[in-house]
């Protein structure tokens, strides 16, 4: 729904013009210079062959300052035979935008053969050799020249090298006031993408959003502004929407295809492709043409944030054109509920809460469980006695009081979990906490619970995710796992037996396999690979293994084996039996060898 505006005029504002600031110079004087600066041959005078500090050579004066760096013969013993070079050493520019380098040089009468380049190096990535001035015929510059390059603001750290080869005769160079300028990144001062939706689309609706937040404390005129959309892999953009009007301070600005259905109040409604993105197409920001915030990574095809909405972490103060995914919230499909409103510290001391388990970080709103994070807790035979402990950890990373007023469990298994430690207290900015949570099964079977914290966090309170664990024990399945072969290569191979008296049926069981992503998080997935396991007479033994090349043990190879994909398994994958093929294959199994540690290599 499209957001109208009836005002005739709007208040015009425009960032402050910041004058650059110098991040490293070198001009070759005696004090004062701050860029390390590296020479191929130390420097060096010898009768009329320099390569060394000048405060006059010949014709040249000093462009800034009272010396530059002087060049004259290298051909003899102030040289090598190839070029000489000035190398100004790595700095980080990560702290500013917009950064420049230049420097100037000077050239009398360079002659074939005689010239100087220079080579950019960016992130110790090198971007290949400029030619500045190639001689030919006395070939002279007239005067200092100034060479100027634009850094992408993307780079994080520069490396220059200066190389300069001059053969001899009566030709002199000099190169002087070397620079890295570049414009402070402020805090709260760039508009940036607070939140982006993915949602369902058909012939007759697509719920695509993309939200925009202004964090300074004045309004911004939205005149050189636009958002484009890199589809699939591709360099270049399709289409752009521009941003109109204003944006009020601390206030958001939401763009929406046309064909929404969720009744959103946006101030743009577009049927352009700009709109028309998927969980693999890359979202820009740009000002004035320049990319200032991204999500997702140009040029890869990778399917990254489909059916979901990602919202921009409170403590987040700044845009950023190299899309950083620790920066976002993962919300479920069209969670709307914060549409037209972004909460951040930039307009005030706010908490934010963070909960990790083993260090990874723990989604608010999370429903999908997983061994690495500790939200699954892995299985415990009911008649152990034992238990499983894990512990989660509460941070702020907001800047002002986090209070945690209780942390409860619900759901139908909560009574499977404890909480073990206090339930109500205080994490000062940048400080954590921790709790434990303790798994005792009262059955076998999967247990699953909400666990809850209410906080004073505005946008993530309460702070909710689902925790599982399994009551294991003795089954009565007729078919066991009876042999696990993990060899060199693709000799890899599963041995089932029929331990009941009976005949087992057809259709009635499933070997199966959890590999990857799917062996740290396996409730509710479909098996990575399975089969249907034939009938089995009394005490009868079946043979699995790879579909690959396999021929080893000869001792097992003998005809009677099954190839299947199910044995194309690695170390750290899961095995079982289920009595089911689908999403409820791991809820109904009856056997099981492994885990997703690197339990079963070459074994």
């Amino acid at each position: 729904m499209l957001k109208y505006y009836f005002n005739l005029a709007f208040l015009i504002y425009s960032l402050s013009n910041y004058a650059q600031t110098t991040i490293a110079n070198q001009s070759f004087e005696t004090n004062g210079d701050n860029w390390e600066t590296n020479f191929s041959t130390p420097a060096c005078i010898d009768d009329d062959l320099i390569w060394n500090y000048q405060t006059q050579l010949e014709s040249i004066n000093p462009s800034h300052g009272e010396q530059f760096w002087g060049i004259k013969k290298l051909n003899g013993s102030c040289s090598t035979s190839n070029f000489e070079t000035i190398t100004l050493q790595n700095i980080d520019i990560s702290a500013y935008y917009d950064v420049s380098f230049t420097f100037e040089y000077n050239v009398f009468e360079f002659d074939s053969g005689d010239d100087i380049k220079y080579e950019l190096i960016y992130d110790n990535q090198s971007q290949g050799e400029i030619l500045l001035f190639e001689g030919a015929g006395n070939l002279s510059t007239n005067g200092w020249q100034t060479e100027t390059i634009s850094i992408p603001n993307s780079v994080s750290n520069v490396k220059i090298i200066i190389s300069i080869k001059q053969r001899g005769l009566a030709d002199y160079a000099g190169i002087d006031n070397i620079n890295l300028m570049g414009l402070p990144i402020i805090s709260c001062s760039q508009l940036m993408i607070s939140e982006y939706i993915e949602g369902t689309s058909s012939d007759t609706h697509r719920n695509n959003f993309i939200e925009i937040y202004n964090p300074t404390n004045s309004e911004i005129n939205l005149e050189n502004y636009n958002i484009t959309t890199y589809k699939n892999a591709n360099l270049n953009p399709t289409g752009e929407i521009a941003l109109i009007g204003t944006i009020s301070p601390f206030g958001t600005y939401l763009i929406e295809d046309d064909k929404e259905n969720l009744n959103v109040e946006a101030n743009i409604s577009s049927n352009t492709a700009v709109m028309d993105f998927t969980g693999n197409d890359k979202i820009t920001l740009r000002k004035n043409e320049e990319i200032i915030d991204i999500i997702g990574v140009i040029g890869t095809e990778n399917t990254f944030a489909e059916d979901v909405t990602l919202r921009r972490k409170s403590n987040v103060q700044n845009p950023n054109n190299q899309y950083d995914e620790s920066e976002w919230d993962i919300y479920g499909l069209e969670d709307i509920t914060n549409l037209n409103l972004h909460i951040s510290t930039c307009s005030g001391a706010i908490p934010e809460i963070e909960v990790l388990g083993n260090t990874i970080e723990i989604i608010d709103g999370s429903t999908t469980t997983s061994v690495i994070n500790y939200t699954h807790f892995g299985s415990i035979d009911t008649n152990s006695g034992d238990s499983i402990i894990k512990e989660f950890i509460i941070k702020n990373i907001g800047n002002d009081n986090l209070n945690v007023s209780n942390i409860q469990l619900s759901g139908n298994n909560a009574d499977n979990f404890t909480l073990i430690g206090n339930s109500t207290f205080n994490v000062a900015p940048t400080e954590s906490s921790s709790f434990e949570i303790e798994f005792i099964p009262n059955s076998q079977g999967i247990k699953t619970a909400i666990l809850q914290i209410d906080n004073n966090d505005a946008s993530e309170n309460p702070f909710t995710f689902v925790i599982q664990g399994e009551g294991a024990g003795n089954t009565n399945s007729p078919l066991m796992i009876t042999q696990y072969y993990e060899g060199e290569g693709n000799n890899k191979w599963i041995e089932i037996t029929n331990v009941s008296e009976n005949t087992t049926q057809g259709n009635q069981y499933y070997l199966a396999l959890y590999g990857n992503e799917k062996a740290e998080s396996p409730t509710g997935k479909t098996p990575s690979a399975k089969i249907n396991l034939p009938v089995l007479a009394s005490k009868q033994i079946l043979k699995i293994r790879s579909n690959f090349t396999n021929n080893f043990p000869s001792y097992a190879i003998d005809g009677t084996e099954i190839n299947s994909s199910v044995c194309n398994f690695n170390g750290n994958d899961i095995i079982i039996i289920s009595t089911s093929n689908d999403e409820y294959c791991w809820e109904n199994k009856v056997d099981i060898i492994g885990n997703s540690s690197n339990w079963g290599e070459n074994i």
